[in-house]
């Protein structure tokens, strides 16, 4: 009985990765949304016969101390969770990553120079598409 418990509570966990993942993230950019000294728009496009939420987005720019911390933050995400993409071009990265569950689909998006990598602004965009 103490085995099959073992194994259904790592399993859970295991399973839980990218979950924990988008709500880091989420918290993050919704803890400096509140604060100051960012940038922060959020929009909303519904379906115009049922009003019904088709799409949100939302997008914060911090910069300096504030823009290292989304870096490290997504980077540590994106070590964790498998559907991620990095590019770079033109002393610029870009991360995207992909979680995928019963509400919703979420993109989240992370830009910044690597040229001023420590006093660099960061974008970081969601995307929700609800199902």
């Amino acid at each position: 009985m103490k085995y099959q418990f073992i194994v259904w509570l790592g399993l859970s966990l295991l399973l839980s990765i990218p979950l924990r993942a988008q709500n880091s993230i989420d918290r993050m950019v919704e803890e400096y949304s509140a604060i100051g000294g960012s940038k922060f728009t959020s929009a909303v496009e519904r379906d115009p016969n049922t009003n019904r939420v088709k799409k949100v987005v939302k997008r914060l720019v911090v910069n300096g101390v504030n823009a290292q911390r989304f870096i490290h933050g997504f980077k540590r995400e994106a070590q964790r969770h498998r559907h991620t993409v990095t590019n770079r071009k033109n002393d610029e990265t870009t991360i995207t990553m992909v979680a995928d569950d019963k509400k919703a689909t979420r993109v989240y998006l992370l830009k910044y120079d690597d040229r001023a990598y420590h006093f660099s602004d960061a974008t970081i965009t969601i995307v929700i598409v609800p199902k």
